[in-house]
């Protein structure tokens, strides 16, 4: 297990500490597979990421990160692990494990005699195998799922594959199931506007293809809610919710109920002032 303390940044209560587990460099790997982990010791991390040889970061997600190395599709040799973790206050720390991959191991076999004439020997060098290319897996960087965006107007969003794979020939970028735009060549890579957006829950989509002719896509749910947007007037009109039948019927209910009260209102204000009108002679007449 080797410990890394970064050396970058502002120094802190708590410096960026890390531990890797699995590989040991200066190792010679002869598994198919071998499970890299790497634990935080101290310190709080953002991102981590992970590099073989000159290939490109990949993203590890959830704690705890666990990076998978396949030997089986890397040619024999010396090859390089470069581990990198990014704290939340801006500190660095990284590490590098040189190892190297075994060739296969034949079985032993009981020595043959001496041939008493010496006969010639042609060496044959055969090629060197290629790496198969793996299933079609790529991660996101520059957003988590679940992840709340309240005090940032814009968020750019890159696509990387995870291992040795077949080139990409599309990445297709949607939100809200409205496509925003499809790349065909690298970067893959947008900007994505956050001050358009209604506050509240959102879905970006990724879609990615390959030469080989595979797909696969990922979802990430996120949240939006900028304190200082302000709608606008088209914002309004747009989301204005229009009177339903139930509402109008209502509506007019309760108008012509008023009116009936309003002429039984009237109705017998005229009764009481035309009665007494029409009986007052009579009582006079009668004194």
């Amino acid at each position: 297990m080797a410990t890394v303390t970064a050396t970058e940044g502002m120094a802190v209560v708590s410096p960026l500490r890390f531990s890797v587990t699995g590989l040991v460099a200066g190792e010679t790997v002869a598994d198919a597979s071998r499970e890299v982990v790497i634990t935080i010791e101290s310190g709080e991390a953002e991102r981590v990421s992970v590099a073989l040889d000159d290939g490109a970061a990949i993203p590890l997600i959830l704690e705890p990160y666990v990076y998978r190395l396949f030997t089986t599709t890397l040619p024999v040799g010396r090859h390089l692990l470069t581990i990198n973790v990014e704290g939340a206050d801006g500190t660095t720390a990284a590490q590098e494990i040189e190892f190297f991959v075994a060739g296969p191991t034949a079985a032993p076999t009981t020595a043959a005699p001496l041939p008493t004439q010496m006969t010639a020997v042609t060496a044959t060098l055969l090629p060197t195998p290629t790496p198969t290319p793996g299933p079609l897996v790529f991660g996101v960087m520059g957003m988590v799922p679940g992840e709340a965006l309240l005090d940032t107007p814009t968020r750019s969003i890159s696509v990387q594959p995870i291992g040795q794979q077949s080139p990409y020939t599309s990445v297709e970028f949607a939100l809200d199931d409205q496509p925003i735009i499809t790349l065909t060549e690298p970067p893959f890579a947008v900007d994505l506007d956050l001050s358009v957006l209604v506050a509240g829950r959102h879905l970006l989509s990724i879609q990615v293809a390959n030469a080989a002719g595979e797909t696969a896509v990922r979802q990430i749910e996120f949240f939006t809610g900028l304190p200082t947007a302000t709608p606008s007037g088209d914002f309004i009109s747009q989301n204005l919710q229009q009177p339903t039948p139930e509402f109008l019927i209502a509506s007019l209910m309760l108008l012509i109920c008023c009116i009936l009260m309003l002429v039984v209102l009237v109705t017998l204000a005229l009764i009481g002032y035309i009665i007494p009108r029409f009986t007052r002679p009579d009582s006079e007449s009668e004194e």
